[in-house]
């Protein structure tokens, strides 16, 4: 048995919950032979002796009502009839238009692009060696 599973069963042993003979047996072994967790046993006995050498409190009749009184109520939902649930309004309020803004940009960039290569054209043919002349730059 590894110290990890010793030091998570001391708190049951200390109050005798630990009932399988044989997980007893393999944490007694532990503990004669691992400092560490022999330590932990006896700060945890210690711990427990005072703790009920101490007197116990009993809290007023009404404690539990005040508590829950001065506990913030919880939020309520308030549900407005004029709003649509969700439903065909919010599949399509948002994807149509944007979809229509990108078909729309798609379509005016590539005419946009077309008419700057046909202009560029009409200045410049890479395979002509002259300048072709537009009427405004005469």
């Amino acid at each position: 048995m590894n110290c990890h599973k010793v030091k998570k069963l001391l708190p049951r042993y200390v109050d005798n919950e630990l009932a399988d003979a044989e997980t007893l047996n393999r944490l007694a072994t532990h503990l004669k032979t691992c400092l560490s967790c022999s330590r932990e046993l006896n700060s945890i006995m210690v711990l427990k002796k005072l703790v009920s050498g101490q007197e116990r409190l009993q809290a007023p009749d009404d404690f539990l009502a005040r508590v829950k009184d001065r506990l913030k109520p919880e939020p309520q939902i308030i549900r407005l009839e004029w709003v649509p649930e969700a439903g065909i309004l919010a599949k399509w309020l948002i994807p149509v238009p944007v979809t229509a803004f990108l078909v729309l940009a798609v379509v005016l960039f590539g005419s946009i692009k077309r008419e700057m290569a046909a202009e560029q054209k009409s200045y410049f043919d890479p395979f002509n060696t002259e300048m072709i002349l537009s009427p405004s730059m005469l």
